[in-house]
C-alpha cells in the first residue's frame, strides 16, 4: 500500500465540492443505525463506494439518487456482518442474561430459590477469563479476513461470493501486506477516535454522541476506501501472475 494512498484515504470524503450534502445524508444514517433499518442504505451507499474504487480506483463519494438500489445492495452487507458478528451477539447476550438472572434472583425471588437462579453466575468469571479474549481474537481476525470476502460480494454483486473462498483467500494472498497494513490503520483510527469520543462523552454528555456518530462514519469511510484498494491491488497481481507465461522444460537447463 503506497504512502498516497493511505494518505487519500484521511483526505477523499473531503475533496469533492458537494462533499457536506453528501456526508450529511451518509451522518443522518449513521446516527440512527443503531435502529438497524437506516444501517441498510448506508452500506449500499458505502457498497457502491467500494464498487467504484474496485472498478475505476476513483475517490469520489457517490450521489444519493438511488435508494432503493442502495437498500438491495446494502442488505448483502447487512447479513454477512450479521452472520459474521453473531458470535460475539450470542456470548455478548449469554453474558446480559446472567446478569438479569442474577437481578431478578435478588430482587423478585425468596431467600431459598435465589441459589438456583444464581448459579449461572459461576459461568461470569469463565467468561471473563476465556471467551472474551477469544472474543477479542476473533473481532480482530474479522477485521483482517472478512473486508476481502465482503469486497468479493461487492465485486460479483451476489451473497453468495463470499462463499468463494479460495478465490478471494488468492486475492488476499497476492496483497496480504496491503490488507494488514490497511487493518492496522483502521484499528489505531478505531482506538484513538473511540478514546477521544468517550473523553468528549463525559466532558460534553449529548454531544458526545452526536460526535461518536461522526467519528463512526469518519473511520468507516477510511476502511472501505483503504480495502477497496487493497483488494484491487491484490485482484491486479493475481491478473498479472495469471497473464505470466509459464517457464518451459528447458529453461533450466
Amino acid at each position: 500500500m503506497t504512502q498516497q494512498v493511505l494518505t487519500e484515504a484521511f483526505r477523499y470524503p473531503f475533496k469533492q465540492e458537494d462533499w457536506k450534502t453528501k456526508l450529511l445524508v451518509a451522518y443522518g444514517l449513521q446516527l440512527f443505525a443503531w435502529l438497524l433499518i437506516p444501517a441498510v442504505p448506508l452500506y449500499g451507499y458505502l457498497y457502491r463506494l467500494a464498487k467504484d474504487i474496485l472498478e475505476t480506483g476513483q475517490d469520489r463519494l457517490p450521489a444519493w439518487d438511488d435508494w432503493e438500489g442502495d437498500f438491495r445492495r446494502g442488505l448483502r452487507w447487512w447479513v454477512f456482518l450479521l452472520l459474521l458478528a453473531s458470535p460475539l451477539l450470542v456470548v455478548a447476550l449469554a453474558g446480559v442474561g446472567m446478569a438479569l438472572m442474577a437481578v431478578f434472583a435478588a430482587v423478585a425471588m425468596p431467600s431459598d430459590m435465589q441459589d438456583v437462579f444464581s448459579f449461572p453466575l459461576m459461568f461470569l468469571p469463565f467468561m471473563n477469563a476465556v471467551l472474551a479474549p477469544l472474543a477479542l481474537l476473533y473481532g480482530v481476525a474479522l477485521l483482517v479476513f472478512a473486508p476481502p470476502a465482503l469486497l468479493h460480494i461487492t465485486r460479483h454483486d451476489r451473497l453468495s461470493a463470499a462463499l468463494e473462498v479460495k478465490d478471494w483467500w488468492a486475492i488476499f494472498q497476492a496483497n496480504w501486506e496491503g490488507f494488514v497494513m490497511a487493518s492496522l490503520v483502521v484499528l489505531g483510527l478505531i482506538v484513538v477516535l473511540n478514546y477521544l469520543s468517550q473523553t468528549l462523552f463525559w466532558l460534553t454528555c449529548l454531544f458526545g454522541v452526536f460526535l461518536n456518530a461522526a467519528i463512526h462514519l469518519y473511520v468507516t469511510l477510511v476502511a472501505v476506501y483503504l480495502f477497496a484498494h487493497a483488494y484491487r491491488q491484490g485482484l491486479e497481481k493475481v491478473a498479472s501472475a495469471q497473464e505470466e507465461p509459464a517457464p518451459s522444460a528447458s529453461a533450466g537447463r
